[in-house]
């Protein structure tokens, strides 16, 4: 789906279930289950302004305490 910046279009997730139709607690007869989580962009910049967030109060409590 092309990005444009219009209120009107959305988009659609879903899941795709590989596999024998089974209930979970059937798991163990049936083989195993596994779940992938693919993290958004936004998940990485958020971690790199914690990380820098944490490196300059780190800082400024270094110099605070000198």
């Amino acid at each position: 789906m092309a990005t444009i910046n219009d209120p009107a279009r959305h988009v659609q997730y879903g899941l795709q279930m590989k596999g024998a139709d089974v209930w979970f607690t059937d798991v163990a007869s049936k083989g195993s289950v596994t779940v992938n989580a693919v993290p958004e962009p936004s998940t990485y910049a958020l971690l790199a302004f914690g990380g820098c967030a944490a490196a300059a109060l780190r800082r400024r409590i270094r110099r605070a305490n000198a």
